[in-house]
């Protein structure tokens, strides 16, 4: 029998799991969208590997562990797993495939040779995740303290970076453009439409469709997707959103 034994260190830890994952398994004609989603996860994990951090990953079926050595007091170790996030849910979001989860941070064993992850750092970011409720990846609010500091204070230094492949923030603030429209303050997340802020004519109408095919498949879907579509609307500017008032009509009718 292997002798096996949990080596804990203390990291941040993200578990992603991505929304209607068994739909895809289940259906017959669907093969092609699973082999792009594991294309997709797998080459966003090895582009920011590449950068030569020490992320650590395991993926295994519809969920994604990933892991970043954690230094007492040290935020870019945080900002590298906000950023790490940040990316994959991008590159999912304009193909489609849509991610829950949760960033927290404690002790963890992680054998990434094996796909072994366990401790309770992961258990806290899962528990985020079942209650993100919609397509967002949550910041554990006890990760303020760490850094002794008030929320505005640690978002706008985790959103103070010179990150590259990332043009924007990392954690979502709401600007206040929008009137009459805003997203329940209620958790920080991960701004994974923040490249739209700038030029939100990337893969824009992309987003746009892949939200409209998912909203009134079901009811159920609803209410998840509505706040995709309101997070989408806040995350492009307002005067370039009046420059294209077709696009607008359509943003605004979807709901």
């Amino acid at each position: 029998m292997p002798n096996f034994e949990l080596n804990y260190d203390e990291y941040y830890v993200a578990f992603l799991d991505v929304l209607g994952f068994k739909e895809l398994v289940m259906s017959e004609n669907k093969k092609s969208e699973l082999d792009k989603y594991f294309n997709l996860v797998s080459g966003s994990i090895l582009a920011i590997k590449n950068r030569k951090k020490p992320l650590e990953s395991v993926l295994i079926s519809d969920s994604v562990v990933l892991a970043y050595p954690k230094r007492s007091g040290v935020m870019d170790d945080l900002r590298e797993l906000c950023f790490a996030v940040a990316r994959i849910q991008y590159a999912l979001a304009v193909n489609g495939f849509w991610l829950r989860g949760g960033i927290s941070s404690g002790k963890l064993s992680i054998e990434q040779s094996k796909n072994i992850v366990a401790g309770p750092a992961l258990v806290k970011a899962y528990r985020l995740e079942n209650i993100a409720v919609y397509p967002r990846v949550i910041v554990d609010p006890s990760l303020i303290l760490d850094f002794s500091t008030i929320k505005r204070e640690f978002t706008t230094a985790l959103n103070t970076h010179q990150t590259p492949d990332w043009d924007g923030n990392l954690i979502w603030r709401d600007s206040g453009g929008h009137v009459l429209l805003n997203l329940d303050d209620d958790v920080m997340f991960i701004d994974y439409f923040a490249p739209l802020k700038t030029n939100f004519s990337i893969a824009r109408d992309d987003v746009f469709w892949k939200i409209r095919d998912q909203i009134y498949r079901k009811q159920e879907n609803y209410a998840k997707y509505r706040w995709l579509a309101q997070y989408l609307l806040l995350s492009i500017d307002e005067a370039q959103l009046k420059a294209d008032p077709a696009f607008e009509k359509q943003i605004t009718g979807i709901f």
